[in-house]
């Protein structure tokens, strides 16, 4: 068994190349890439440097630092409303601010959200920025994307579910992706 960084892959006729970072190359007849995906970011200012006290994609390796706290979970597909529903059971009070007046998660998701109690909808909503001090989030800078309105709204933490991107960057040339950057299988 190796513990190494794969720093690139090179397919070949008769068997395919494995470049390790210690400089070492293994011959293959087979590759299984399984590089997973990273959360997509909000992309605003405070994100990066909040990141660990109070910025989380991951409700539920971090939901219990929250307990009795008020966060705010951003997106609206199924991983949203799933996190949402889960921090429910920890939390204080969860807001999902959501850009649009509508959630893309399923029917079931979207009931069990409009009949829990510690979850208000902030339609209509983006983040603009992640505000905190030494000790983490403070608050968010919200905008309405329709009226263009903005406040801050306090909030102990910030849930990131806006989806995820492929780490595909060790896919070699040749090998077909669509057009997320997922590669193509067969059966």
């Amino acid at each position: 068994t190796l513990s190494q960084e794969v720093i690139a892959i090179e397919p070949g006729l008769e068997y395919h190349t494995v470049s390790l970072d210690n400089g070492q190359k293994i011959n293959t007849y087979s590759v299984i890439m399984a590089m997973g995906g990273s959360p997509k970011k909000l992309g605003v200012a405070g994100e990066t440097d909040n990141y660990g006290k109070g910025v989380s994609y991951c409700a539920v390796c971090d939901g219990f630092f929250f307990r009795n706290k008020n966060v705010v979970v951003v997106g609206g597909g199924d991983s949203a409303a799933e996190e949402s529903l889960y921090l429910a059971k920890i939390v204080n009070k969860v807001y999902i601010a959501h850009r649009r007046d509508s959630l893309r998660a399923s029917r079931i998701l979207q009931q069990r959200i409009q009949a829990e109690c510690k979850i208000e909808m902030l339609w209509n909503t983006v983040i603009s920025k992640i505000n905190g001090n030494d000790s983490g989030v403070t608050s968010v800078s919200l905008k309405d994307t329709k009226t263009g309105q903005e406040r801050d709204l306090a909030t102990d933490g910030v849930f990131v579910f806006i989806g995820f991107d492929p780490n595909n960057a060790l896919v070699p040339g040749g090998v077909r992706m669509n057009a997320k950057g997922y590669v193509i299988t067969d059966e």
